[in-house]
């Protein structure tokens, strides 16, 4: 099968997997509702919540098997995929970059689809059903290394560096993504928590350190998958401005012995984070006044523009931006007219003493002795 035509039975899998998953939430739902109905209306009739019980027994059966069915589905279907990035390299990665850095991302419906399996399998146990009732699908609750007291999987994770800090944190999105790809093919399984202690422990001690901290005064387990990589992002990627990607993309250039190819493919990359569609008229002509203040000298007036853009967002208005930058020239230019200290006036001074004592030209009549100069007579004809 092509890229495009996994693709394509991705988002056919991803829209049967949501499906199933908000019916599988509605069902939990409503049986909650009912129970509670039923312990109202009939406090002293434990029978009528275990008619409720056997009402939605089935229905829960049928959502795992379903929801089960098309994770693992979707897993092949990655698998799949990868298999045509390590054949046809850079160019394939960056639409794979593309297709699961989206928010509404099928490996996301994987997670969601994962944390409502949890949730009906808890739910099975609290109301005391027996797992013979489906022999296929035993209630699984593995512990970090894949162990239950049903069965026993050997979770088999690519190699995958531990993660080491940056300065820029430009590294930590790829990072993190080639993680979550290993889970869902490799660990799909794992329950929510399960794969948070996993991820930290792919974390340098170092990283590690600091992202506990930023749990503080709660503990890390206290936060899902998908939220702890959220806050991952953001304390190692930090809050990084789209003006810097945008203003990045404008000013690339194809490097000295760098093949055409690979440019191409980093040029995709700084388009897709672009966002042109999110781009509104007084931003672009901000972008455009930017990229033309090239010059060393403007350096100070670049991260004024990047400021702003940062600051305003889609409020942002290009008349603002230069009206600010003409009053930072403004009160530049005022402040080189007073950076003389009044020493260093005091020393010109006496340097213009110094000069009419010694160098200047008297008056060619001299003086008398009262100090006035002598009259030198009519000029001679």
């Amino acid at each position: 099968m092509s890229s495009g035509g996994i693709r394509t039975s991705i988002g056919l899998a991803k829209a049967r997997l949501i499906k199933y998953t908000s019916s599988a939430n509605g069902a939990l739902n409503d049986h909650e509702t009912q129970c509670n109905k039923a312990a109202t209306d009939f406090p002293d009739d434990a029978s009528k919540i275990a008619d409720v019980n056997s009402k939605f027994h089935r229905r829960f059966i049928t959502y795992k098997e379903n929801v089960n069915r098309t994770i693992n589905q979707l897993n092949v279907l990655h698998g799949d995929w990868q298999k045509i990035i390590d054949k046809k390299g850079t160019a394939e990665e960056t639409i794979y970059q593309e297709n699961i850095t989206k928010p509404d991302g099928f490996l996301h419906a994987i997670d969601d689809a994962q944390s409502t399996l949890n949730k009906l399998d808890q739910r099975l146990r609290e109301t005391n059903w027996d797992s013979s009732d489906n022999p296929s699908h035993p209630p699984f609750s593995p512990d970090i290394n894949g162990t239950s007291s049903q069965q026993q999987t050997v979770v088999s994770m690519p190699d995958i560096e531990v993660y080491e800090a940056s300065e820029d944190g430009q590294n930590f999105p790829p990072w993190l993504t080639r993680f979550e790809f290993g889970v869902a093919v490799s660990a799909s399984h794992l329950s929510d928590i399960e794969k948070v202690k996993f991820l930290m422990t792919r974390l340098s001690s170092k990283a590690f350190k600091e992202y506990s901290h930023s749990c503080l005064p709660g503990e890390i387990v206290d936060y899902n998958f998908r939220t702890t990589c959220q806050r991952l992002k953001k304390l190692f990627s930090g809050d990084r401005s789209i003006f810097i990607d945008r203003y990045e993309c404008l000013k690339i250039n194809r490097e000295d012995g760098e093949e055409f190819k690979a440019f191409v493919n980093r040029l995709k990359h700084q388009l897709h984070k672009f966002e042109f569609e999110k781009l509104n008229e007084e931003q672009f002509n901000c972008l455009v006044l930017l990229t033309s203040l090239k010059a060393q000298k403007d350096s100070r007036l670049r991260e004024r523009i990047l400021h702003k853009l940062h600051k305003d967002g889609d409020d942002v208005e290009f008349d603002a931006v230069i009206s600010e930058c003409e009053q930072y020239l403004s009160t530049i230019a005022e402040a080189k007219t007073i950076e003389k200290s009044p020493k260093q006036q005091v020393n010109n001074v006496q340097l213009k003493k110094s000069y009419d004592k010694k160098g200047s030209p008297r008056p060619s009549g001299g003086t008398s002795s009262g100090g006035k100069p002598k009259d030198s007579g009519p000029p001679e004809c």
